[in-house]
């Protein structure tokens, strides 16, 4: 792979506009009249193209000063923008409806609820002034309490989605019969219950997947509280059982979401542990976050901060590390197998920004990749996982070299 991670972000943004105009049957011509973030921050911008996203915030603001510092025209009704993440991936396209010029101090609370941050008249005032100091001092102009802004009213017209799967019912079943145990060793604790993981994606395969869950409590949990899961977890080792065996997770007490801090009860498909904190953060996170599926109890994923993206980063360069260190080491061709995939899911997030499945990323990057070593190897990766049972001998060879070479292209994007 020649590109950097911004030409393959921006040829995305350039397919995404051109099948939405083809899906829509506009002209292919048809002129983009702004493609930016919203918000001068990572957190910001992802934070206000959710709004967007769920139909929570249906207008912008701007200084009109900063139009001629800018060289921009004002925006017209049925113009076309592309709204981003902060990093340039495509969110959403949206159409301007209404626009209007008004004084700073004579924006009404209406005007203000449009933008649908949440913010009443006061709370608007106080950081969009904050926001155009900045930006006039950035930008050439001084903000001023009668300065004029410009209200735009829009609609979105088409939206980056989120594939949905649909959910094996024994996988559900499952964590919904785990869930009712453990609950009722921690004396009806549990708050929420979520499956997570590759059985959101319909990627679960039996003998190869693990089965993911993430519970939250409605209270502290302890030492004792281990104890009592610890049980349950030697009971079920004991019966081996093909789903109950390869169940892992956390359980999370409420007020640790943002923090991360405070007593988390881990249990894994090796080993179970009581943990000072929860883990649960970066890919892992925006996986629960965008397609943890609720079984049981209150929705509390509003409340979790959306992971910043030097944190997702920071995994793939363990993720490259971990593969320059131990490729070739395993004799297991199943461990080739799942570098491979979970090498694909790494560039698909570093790329799209969103999570999906290991299948899902494997197929979606050797559609976009020429090098025929990479293909086969790929392919061959997916063989693994479809088909686990009938594998013994190893295809290392198959494997190490185009492994290397993914490793190595992804650590150069970063």
């Amino acid at each position: 792979m020649a590109r950097t991670l911004d030409e393959w972000i921006a040829c995305r943004r350039a397919r995404f506009y051109r099948d939405f105009l083809a899906k829509s049957g506009r002209p292919a011509d048809t002129p983009l009249f702004d493609c930016d973030h919203f918000e001068a921050t990572a957190r910001g911008a992802h934070a206000l193209l959710r709004l967007v996203l769920e139909g929570r915030k249906r207008a912008a603001s701007s200084a009109l000063p900063a139009f001629a510092a800018r060289g921009k025209k004002l925006p017209e009704p049925g113009a076309l923008s592309l709204i981003t993440d902060f990093y340039g991936r495509p969110g959403c396209v949206i159409e301007t409806e209404t626009v209007a010029v008004v004084p700073f101090s004579d924006v009404t609370a209406e005007l203000a609820a449009s933008e649908g941050e949440g913010d009443t008249l006061e709370s608007w005032r106080a950081s969009h002034r904050r926001f155009f100091e900045t930006d006039g001092r950035e930008n050439g102009y001084v903000f001023r309490e009668d300065m004029p802004v410009v209200f735009e009213t829009f609609r979105v017209v088409c939206r980056e989605e989120e594939p949905r799967a649909a959910v094996d019912p024994r996988a559900e079943e499952t964590v919904r019969a785990f869930a009712a145990r453990l609950n009722g060793l921690l004396g009806g604790a549990l708050e929420s219950v979520y499956l997570t993981g590759s059985a959101t994606y319909g990627d679960f395969h039996p003998g190869y997947s693990d089965l993911d869950f993430f519970f939250i409590s409605r209270r502290p949990l302890t030492q004792t509280d281990f104890e009592k899961a610890h049980a349950l977890y030697a009971e079920y080792r004991a019966k081996n059982d093909g789903w109950f065996s390869v169940l892992e997770g956390d359980v999370v007490h409420r007020d640790a979401l943002a923090t991360g801090e405070g007593g988390t009860l881990y249990w894994g498909t090796s080993r179970d542990r009581f943990k000072p904190r929860c883990d649960l953060s970066g890919y892992s996170m925006r996986s629960f976050l965008a397609h943890g599926v609720l079984l049981e109890g209150i929705e509390q994923r509003a409340r979790i901060p959306w992971p910043e993206e030097a944190v997702i980063r920071a995994q793939a360069r363990h993720m490259c590390n971990t593969v320059r260190d131990y490729a070739g080491q395993a004799g297991e061709n199943a461990h080739y197998a799942d570098w491979l995939l979970l090498l694909s899911q790494t560039l698909y997030t570093l790329i799209t920004g969103s999570t999906t499945g290991k299948t899902a990323a494997t197929k979606w990057l050797y559609a976009h990749v020429e090098d025929a070593a990479l293909k086969i190897a790929l392919a061959a990766a997916l063989d693994v996982r479809f088909h686990p049972e009938t594998y013994r001998k190893s295809l290392g060879e198959t494997f190490t070299k185009p492994m290397q070479r993914l490793r190595e292209d992804i650590a150069a994007l970063l």
